[in-house]
């Protein structure tokens, strides 16, 4: 399991600044403001590799070995698909 709470305020490995956070912050909100004028959500990122080279974060590891397998992959879900 990760803390995915502290993930998104320090970033991983806490290597996130105050500045970036406020950056991402302001993105977000941006974001949420142009899905509400669309009426629907701006697709999301893939973040994860489609195939493990071998020389991944073990974080990275973990999330494909759930994700992107039947274990926790769902075609309705925006974690399986998405990012």
């Amino acid at each position: 399991m990760y803390d995915m709470s502290r993930v998104m305020a320090k970033g991983y490995f806490d290597k996130l600044t105050p500045e970036q956070r406020t950056n991402v912050l302001e993105g977000l909100s941006q974001q949420r403001w142009a899905d509400a004028e669309k009426g629907t959500p701006a697709p999301s990122t893939n973040n994860l590799p489609q195939k493990l080279q071998g020389n991944e974060p073990q974080f990275v590891v973990d999330y494909f070995n759930y994700y992107k397998t039947p274990r926790g992959f769902h075609s309705n879900s925006i974690n399986s698909n998405g990012a």
